[in-house]
């Protein structure tokens, strides 16, 4: 709803004042009652009823989620009047948002504060399709940010139902940006940048690309809507031309610092009354967290006691394991608990803490794609001093605030990358890696404890970059394999190759081998079958296999809903991996166990094993060579049962996860000088 100045209403009772009109309906401010009454006063009576009751469920149900946060506020709703079409709820004090930032009252500092609880607001209320724009948030002085307006979804006109926080958050930079185009407010240059600046800072906090938002949100408004006059499209695109991307881009590194979360205030009770208060709050928090620092022992002696995993994302229920870190994780803890060592896995989540059934711990802490960070590592501290903390993966924004936390308290960690970082890895993404190696991932690396790599060749590599933290080497596992009872191998028909892993191009290489497919297909009977999370890329590839004459080739599945890939991977006849870069991917892994011949690009650390080891025919990363691969392995049709077998029996001997958990301790013991 707009707010517009306070003028005196007749109705629903002439001692309220109106607060603000929308389209359909006036808010009514009725001070002496301390309530807000809004009248769905301009729709046909039974759409206004229909309104009416579907926003005040919504109402209710927002105010149930937020009823116990410090960040995010609804109010709280009254009564509903279905024959007048209306429903009361509480006051709302201040202006909106988009005024104040309009009118330029908020200081960056108390923007970045506000631009975390606005995401978190997003996480909470994906599933309620509420009609956001900047004019529906309030920031109030007790330290939460308050949503007010539930007006759209399946029972507005425009039918418009957002799935997810990314279609949500495009909703709503829509409606705001749109806000800004109009008359009074389109030359307002300042304004428009500082609310630009501040949807940036909400789309990194929810991991959005900012600019593939606001173009997003052009083509929802105007192409799939079909709304909109030549007029306003001009305005639109003139708006997007306006914002200073230099601007965003050069304070990209203050909005992922999130100061506020790494001054030892929580996103959960910083102050936002004003930046001031702020600041005072930030600073004596800080103060109170050395001194807990300070009752601490340190940590550069005493035995290993803990290994604490940090996997922002780790599933909720046990075994639901959806890529493959999940999966390393999980068989790493449960052989940490085997060789005597706690271990727990912190997340984000809803769930209550538990115990897996493999031993280790699952901490599960509030949901939400904003870390609770003070909160992480006041537990990691109170682990005492025998306990290091894994970061699993590498480029995470949430790992660079904790890190940054446990470096400020002298608690150590380890960075465990997951890949290899060499030349193939930085080539993708080039600019994106290049800006945040230079502004925060060395030194996420450089200040590590330890960084376990999947090859000590990557020591040199790193140096060369300007790491130079001590470096220890170990290897994936197994983890509970089954494999088939009985081995099946075809001997003639169409050949089956399976690509089992996440569908994204950049790494994968899916269009190399979409292209080596086009050439195989034409001399041999194939068929290619391409399973695994992520829809990103999906439309492309079809339109891709489209335009190569592919298209009954190529099959593409959805994530296997069996918890065992290894059973899936042996209904086919050859496991196919083309991708540009890896670290020690568990589909290798996991067609190993399969018994599967294997064609896979010379990438990652297995590859070079594989090939001198006969268990794979390994290929340059180009469709070329991966199309000779392809050809080689179907040529060797007579020896995949020896082939497979081989891999196998390979795979037992060297990827046990106990073993590797052994020496893996021991070389951490070493790496921290503890003893073992």
């Amino acid at each position: 709803m707009t707010r517009i100045p306070e003028t005196s209403a007749s109705s629903p009772a002439s001692t309220m004042r109106v607060l603000g009109k929308g389209s359909e309906a006036t808010v009514y401010l009725d001070a002496r009652a301390n309530r807000a009454v809004k009248q769905f006063d301009r729709a046909p009576i039974a759409i206004a009823r229909s309104k009416a009751r579907s926003e005040f469920a919504r109402l209710q149900r927002a105010h149930n989620l937020t009823h116990s946060s410090r960040s995010v506020n609804v109010p709280a709703p009254g009564t509903l009047n279905e024959p007048a079409a209306s429903f009361s709820m509480g006051i709302v004090h201040g202006p909106s948002l988009l005024t104040q930032l309009l009118g330029g009252s908020i200081a960056d500092e108390l923007m970045r504060t506000l631009a975390a609880f606005t995401a978190e607001g997003f996480q909470l209320f994906r599933e309620i399709l509420s009609d956001f724009t900047l004019d529906h948030l309030f920031p109030i002085g007790n330290e939460r940010i308050t949503f007010v307006d539930f007006g759209n979804g399946s029972a507005s006109e425009e039918g418009l139902t957002p799935e997810g926080t990314r279609a949500t958050f495009i909703e709503a930079a829509g409606a705001t940006l749109y806000e800004c185009t109009r008359p009074a407010r389109f030359f307002n240059r300042s304004g428009m940048e500082r609310c630009a600046d501040f949807l940036a800072y909400v789309a990194v906090e929810l991991g959005i690309n900012w600019d593939q938002a606001l173009q997003h949100a052009i083509d929802a408004r105007f192409n799939e809507r079909g709304k909109g006059g030549s007029a306003t499209r001009i305005a639109w695109y003139a708006f997007a031309g306006r914002i200073n991307r230099k601007r965003f881009f050069s304070r990209l590194s203050q909005t992922i610092e999130l100061n506020t979360l790494t001054k030892g205030v929580s996103v959960d009770s910083a102050s936002i009354a004003d930046s001031e208060s702020a600041e005072v709050t930030s600073s004596r928090a800080e103060t109170e967290s050395i001194a807990i620092a300070d009752s601490v022992a340190t940590t550069d002696s005493g035995a290993l006691t803990e290994i604490i995993s940090f996997v922002w994302d780790f599933p909720e229920e046990d075994g639901a394991f959806t890529n493959g870190i999940h999966k390393v994780v999980d068989g790493m803890m449960a052989a940490m608990v085997r060789q005597g060592t706690s271990a727990t896995v912190l997340a984000l989540g809803s769930q209550p803490s538990t115990h897996t059934r493999k031993g280790y711990r699952v901490e599960h802490l509030r949901a939400g794609r904003i870390p609770p960070i003070q909160t992480i590592r006041q537990r990691i501290q109170r682990a005492g001093p025998g306990a290091v903390t894994f970061f699993h993966g590498t480029f995470n924004p949430r790992y660079t605030l904790l890190a940054r936390a446990l470096r400020r308290h002298q608690l150590p960690y380890v960075v465990v990358p997951h890949t290899l970082m060499d030349d193939g890895f930085f080539s993708v993404s080039r600019l994106k890696k290049a800006i945040y190696w230079k502004a925060f991932e060395r030194k996420f690396l450089d200040q590590a404890s330890c960084i376990c790599s999947y090859d000590l060749g990557q020591k040199k590599n790193l140096a060369s970059r300007g790491v130079h933290a001590p470096m220890i080497e170990s290897w994936n596992g197994i983890c509970d394999p089954v494999v088939p009872k009985t081995d099946r191998y075809s001997t003639e028909g169409s050949v089956r190759f399976h690509f089992f892993g996440r569908i994204a191009t950049g790494t994968k290489g899916l269009d190399m081998l979409l292209d080596a497919t086009a050439r195989v297909s034409k001399t041999k009977d194939i068929e290619v079958i391409i399973q695994g999370p992520g829809t990103e890329d999906l439309d492309d590839l079809k339109q891709c296999a489209s335009d190569l004459g592919i298209a009954q080739v190529v099959r593409f599945e959805p994530p296997a809903s069996s918890p065992n890939p290894i059973l899936i991977m042996a209904e086919y006849d050859v496991s196919i991996l083309s991708s540009r870069y890896e670290g020690f991917p568990t589909a290798l892994v996991e067609a190993m166990m399969a018994g599967r011949p294997i064609v896979t690009t010379r990438v990652g650390t297995l590859a070079p094993v594989l090939e001198r080891e006969g268990i794979a025919e390994v290929v340059d990363t180009t469709s070329e060579s991966i199309a000779q691969g392809m050809l080689n392995v179907i040529k060797a049709r007579s020896q995949w049962p020896e082939i497979g077998l081989n891999g196998r029996q390979w795979a037992m001997n060297h990827l046990q996860w106990d073993p590797i958990v052994q020496r893996l301790l021991a070389d951490l013991n070493a790496c921290l000088n503890r003893p073992s």
